[in-house]
């Protein structure tokens, strides 16, 4: 699986794909917190989803054209996750800045794109998974290269 990740920008621009907001691997007591920092985004709306286990063979396509709601108040023990279509980029920075600061932790994220919509939701989760692994691993060996202090063989 190839995917590209691209910087969201502060416009009034629109995200691919139907408006709604996925939420995978909140428990049940995170789900109403999730809905107010929507609200404070001002996607109060926003039609939402949270898939756990049981639809995780879905594509993103087939969940993000299912009835609102699917999945509320039921625990999810797949990764915390935020995938977000149809909004624009600036209200997408508003919903992240908001999370930062929400005492909820902080998920990975990913928006719908013409590509990932044909992709099943656990394949997306792995894509997102894979590349924190190497981001993490780039900054370790950044900050090894950092620290090092320098050998006679180095001067």
């Amino acid at each position: 699986m190839n995917s590209t990740f691209k910087k969201i920008q502060n416009n009034d621009k629109h995200l691919y794909g139907p408006r709604k907001a996925v939420f995978t691997g909140f428990k049940t007591d995170a789900q109403p917190e999730l809905i107010k920092v929507l609200e404070n985004a001002g996607l109060a709306e926003l039609p939402t989803a949270w898939p756990g286990k049981t639809e995780e063979g879905l594509t993103l396509d087939e969940i993000f054209t299912c009835d609102d709601k699917l999945g509320w108040g039921k625990n999810s023990k797949l990764c915390q996750t935020i995938i977000v279509g149809g909004i624009s980029q600036k209200q997408l920075k508003i919903f992240m800045a908001l999370m930062k600061k929400s005492h909820l932790e902080y998920p990975l994220w990913a928006t719908l794109t013409p590509v990932s919509q044909k992709w099943k939701l656990k394949e997306l989760l792995n894509e997102l998974k894979k590349n924190i692994a190497v981001k993490s691993w780039q900054r370790l060996q950044k900050l090894k290269k950092q620290n090092a202090t320098p050998t006679e063989n180095d001067s």
